[in-house]
């Protein structure tokens, strides 16, 4: 796993996102085959190390993105984003991280429909998760309908972290 991971952290540092996102998609495709049995220096790594590390360089491609970039190169990064969320989901399709990282590589692309039907479907699978409610809360809002953001800021109030809940409450008095 070492070494598939160097890899895949050296082209993050080459900013080769082409590359980058080809050798992730390989290494999920390689998990499977393997049934999540890596062998990582001095212990064993199980499915949930091995994704968390993956949903660390997800979350590189988001933390790249720039907003004020032309809009190819950012539409090439979300789509990267996404394609990576499509191969984890191909192999665990109730996987409520990689939906939501898909949903999001939705929303950036103005797709809020597509984005919506994806949040809402992780919510489903974990109806807790604080990061998807905020993000079904912020399609509604920003698609104007106030009743449904202000449920779901409401629901991370009632339902979440500390934070969560300052957070929500926040935004529920800027609504």
């Amino acid at each position: 796993m070492d070494l598939r991971f160097g890899k895949i952290y050296a082209l993050y540092n080459a900013l080769d996102w082409d590359d980058f996102t080809t050798e992730i998609i390989k290494t999920i495709d390689y998990s499977y085959i393997i049934d999540n049995k890596w062998i990582y220096p001095n212990e064993n790594a199980d499915k949930d190390f091995f994704l968390q590390t993956i949903y660390g360089y997800v979350e590189y491609l988001y933390e790249a993105l720039d907003f004020e970039q032309d809009s190819v190169q950012f539409s090439l990064q979300t789509k990267r984003m996404r394609n990576i969320s499509e191969a984890i989901l191909k192999y665990y399709p109730d996987n409520v991280e990689a939906l939501n990282f898909l949903g999001v590589s939705y929303f950036f692309g103005s797709d809020y429909t597509k984005a919506l039907e994806i949040f809402l479907k992780a919510e489903k699978i974990n109806p807790k998760d604080a990061i998807v409610l905020f993000n079904i809360a912020n399609i509604y809002s920003k698609q104007g309908d106030k009743i449904k953001a202000r449920q779901y800021y409401e629901n991370i109030i009632n339902n979440c972290d500390e934070q969560a809940k300052e957070e929500a409450t926040q935004l529920l008095k800027e609504l």
